[in-house]
């Protein structure tokens, strides 16, 4: 998926997904990541969401108990500098690197909640 809000900052921060998800949602187009991470319903659970840099990380540290996780990027919500084009993302096959992604990209993405 895409970001979805490229060339338009949104204040995403670093570290809760959550209410960047929720910017996301109110601020951009339809479909994004974002968008895809809230409307997802698995079991009976619906309360998902794209997360923040921070916790893409956590969930890099934790990647040998969450099973279907894959080596490529994950995209987060987290803007990078604000500058409206570009997100932050890890790539889990090179160590859990962060890279400066152009938002209007497809990346994976990861649901949390």
């Amino acid at each position: 998926m895409s970001w979805g809000c490229n060339r338009f900052p949104v204040g995403a921060n670093l570290t809760d997904g959550m209410p960047n998800t929720k910017l996301i949602l109110k601020s951009c187009q339809y479909p994004s990541a974002a968008s895809v991470c809230a409307e997802l319903h698995v079991q009976d659970y619906n309360d998902w969401y794209l997360p923040s840099i921070d916790e893409l990380a956590l969930l890099y540290d934790g990647r040998r108990y969450v099973p279907t996780i894959g080596g490529g990027d994950y995209m987060s919500p987290t803007e990078y500098f604000k500058n409206g084009n570009d997100c932050w993302a890890i790539h889990f096959a090179k160590g859990g690197e962060r890279y400066r992604y152009n938002k209007s990209f497809k990346y994976s993405v990861r649901a949390i909640r």
